[in-house]
């Protein structure tokens, strides 16, 4: 008896190790979920008290918990009702692939509105993070929001990532699809202040997304009439919006043509003009008002790395400025004691180019002078200048989207 109930057991055990998605099917996954973050939620917030544990340690932990809870699970077997919780558990392993595939599991659950838009909203942040230009684009015809919002924020998603379906499908691809993600946008359901506000900040970004597109491959009119198309659009805030929309249009009209002299009313270092460069790419690095920050040190760094690795194939860097009467936390500082507070400044992050602060027409040349700078979805934090002394692009801090944008555009002037 005691040999037949251990076969038994043997069996069973032989059975859960060779079934994919059957070794871990005690866990109710959503709840799992909710737990894990609620645990990364506290420790978040307690991070840096005395006897309360390390949020780097407690996220190791969970790391691991997941990968032995996720090592049988096969997503393409499991309960469809429960592939939202197993997405979602997926998703916070950093395996986006099984995450899309569980969440397209779901979705064939014919679940409700609400949880739908939740598990395509997913998938669209884990093709986003894998630059799956083809899932982009398939996701989109079937998508459906649960509310106006939900379409806000899906074609927000789109609008900000869109050079990944540029980069690997072309310009048409791209230019088509955000016309179908503001088609699923209902903004004239949108009635709140804040709806309203988001309503017109997808506008805007589309608008600019288009002639960022257009830009790219050398129309300037197409760009300029997306732009003022967006601008006619705003329903809420038609200063804030507007201001971004002229900054592009500036831009638009700036880039393709020779760049304006850069005259320094002081300057850092040796900087001989931008004539004395015919023949190499420039790249102007604009210090934002918030310069030292921990996001200036991170620009600074990709921009050495640039330097480090280009300047002997015929790369130049040059850091540009306005006064802003402050440096590092110090604020209310004339002209002069502002530029000498940048010495600091310059030896404390190794800056190792030259430093121009810009005199009054210079600044307003390369529209340096308003309040958008103050902005930081605004402002430019690049400018690059080709060989032949012609503004290449404009790039604004977004993230790795711009260090991308910036590697590629330098990497096409390099191979002309």
């Amino acid at each position: 008896m005691h040999s037949t109930k251990m076969m038994w057991l043997s069996s069973l055990m032989l059975v859960a190790l060779l079934t994919p998605g059957m070794a871990h099917a005690d866990i109710d996954p959503a709840a799992e979920y909710a737990t894990l973050m609620a645990r990364l939620n506290a420790a978040g917030r307690s991070a840096g008290r005395k006897g309360t544990p390390d949020f780097a340690t407690v996220q190791q932990e969970i790391n691991l918990k997941l990968q032995a809870d996720l090592k049988d699970i096969d997503p393409l077997k499991i309960e469809p009702s429960k592939g939202l919780g197993w997405a979602q558990l997926f998703n916070l392993a950093g395996q986006p692939q099984n995450a899309i595939m569980a969440a397209q599991v779901f979705l064939g659950s014919n679940p409700d509105a609400s949880q739908k838009y939740r598990a395509q909203i997913l998938i669209l942040d884990q093709c986003i993070a894998t630059k799956d230009a083809v899932g982009i684009v398939k996701l989109t015809p079937a998508f459906a929001a649960s509310d106006p919002m939900g379409a806000v924020q899906f074609a927000l998603r789109v609008g900000f990532n869109i050079d990944i379906v540029a980069d690997r499908q072309g310009i048409p691809a791209a230019l088509e699809l955000l016309k179908q993600v503001e088609a699923k946008v209902a903004f004239d359901q949108l009635k709140t202040p804040a709806e309203l506000n988001f309503g017109d900040f997808t506008i805007s970004t589309l608008a600019r997304a288009r002639a960022d597109l257009f830009n790219r491959i050398g129309k300037r009119t197409e760009a300029l009439a997306a732009l003022e198309a967006g601008r006619k659009r705003f329903k809420y805030d038609q200063d804030h919006f507007g201001d971004a929309i002229q900054a592009k249009a500036f831009e638009t009209k700036l880039i393709g043509s020779p760049a304006p002299p850069l005259i320094g009313d002081r300057v850092y270092g040796t900087f001989p003009g931008l004539d004395a460069y015919k023949g190499k790419i420039v790249l102007l690095h604009i210090f934002p008002r918030f310069r030292g920050s921990e996001y200036t040190s991170h620009y600074l760094s990709v921009t050495k790395k640039l330097y480090a690795e280009l300047h002997s194939k015929g790369l130049e860097v040059a850091c540009v400025t306005p006064y802003y009467s402050a440096v590092e936390g110090k604020d209310h500082l004339t002209p002069d004691a502002e530029f000498a507070e940048m010495k600091n400044f310059i030896t404390k992050y190794a800056v190792p180019w030259p430093v121009l602060y810009l005199e009054k027409s210079t600044l307003e040349d390369y529209r340096l002078d308003n309040d958008y700078l103050h902005d930081s979805t605004l402002f430019p934090m690049y400018i690059l200048i080709d060989r032949t002394g012609k503004v290449k692009s404009i790039l604004v801090p977004n993230g790795e989207q711009t260090v991308n944008r910036l590697n590629r555009d330098i990497e096409e002037l390099l191979n002309k």
